[in-house]
């Protein structure tokens, strides 16, 4: 860890409606900013003076991949941001872990509940949601459905979430590949249609930012098109933005066939005399 009393957080996203699809169904949030640019590249970047020592401040960053009509998922996607930038805004300093988490999760449902009410009778309307929770010392991952997050750690890539689909169920039950019909059927997400096990909330437990480490959470546009290997790679990067644009342009170059998403955190060395 640094031994200064604040750690500079660079954040950076980059979100792109791929080749093949009219309409971008994918979100974010990051800083204070949701993908308002729906059908085109966005962008967006923040940068946070976290404080290491005395009481801190629960920042969230977030990706979400919405489902259904493209309408559909687009509203849904940008229904669950909204919320969770709402309640992001509403952490103070000093707040606890705990609950931190206990308001992420009560955001989540209630994301889940408007995108309900306002998804149209009979229709399948939802998105995944992979949130990062970091005071600038420790992190902790919530999560629904197969958006992604990873820790690069000692140049290598590390998954910090499980795949809620059918695909991940069948490998874990019957310790073989799953066919690929299954890779895309969600078990559970954020709006209608949770399904039999209803809305199950992943968790991580809470994990130490040691110095060097980077963050991405994305969606499955980018891990789906790009090997573990690639990515690894290009987490090397001096910078998020360069990081998330390399990121999104390797996935546009494997064919961009879905929407992809990539957020990048990573801390921001100080220059000698700052």
């Amino acid at each position: 860890m640094s031994r200064t009393k604040h750690r500079i957080i660079e954040l950076h996203v980059c979100s792109d409606v791929g080749w093949r699809r009219r309409r971008n169904q994918d979100n974010y949030l990051a800083g204070d900013a949701v993908n308002a640019a729906m059908a085109d590249i966005s962008e967006a970047g923040a940068e946070d003076r976290l404080l290491t020592e005395g009481p801190v401040r629960i920042h969230a960053a977030a990706v979400f991949d919405g489902m259904g009509g493209e309408t559909d998922g687009e509203l849904a996607a940008r229904k669950a941001a909204e919320e969770i930038r709402a309640c992001a805004r509403a952490m103070e300093a000093g707040t606890g872990w705990e609950e931190a988490v206990s308001r992420m999760r009560a955001a989540m449902e209630e994301a889940g509940r408007k995108i309900r009410d306002q998804a149209a009778p009979g229709t399948t309307c939802g998105t995944t949601a992979t949130i990062m929770l970091t005071d600038g010392r420790y992190g902790k991952i919530l999560h629904v459905g197969d958006s992604r997050a990873y820790l690069w750690r000692d140049k290598r890539l590390e998954q910090l979430t499980k795949d809620q689909t059918e695909a991940s169920l069948w490998e874990e039950r019957m310790k073989t590949p799953a066919p690929p019909a299954m890779a895309s059927r969600l078990l559970v997400f954020l709006g209608a249609g949770t399904g039999k096990r209803g809305l199950d909330i992943l968790e991580t437990d809470l994990f130490p930012w040691e110095e060097d480490d980077r963050f991405l959470l994305c969606s499955d546009g980018l891990y789906r098109a790009c090997s573990r290997e690639e990515m690894e790679a290009l987490m090397k990067g001096d910078h998020a933005e360069e990081i998330c644009r390399s990121l999104v342009e390797a996935a546009l170059d494997r064919g961009g066939s879905d929407n992809v998403t990539a957020m990048v955190l990573m801390e921001r060395k100080e220059e000698e005399g700052t």
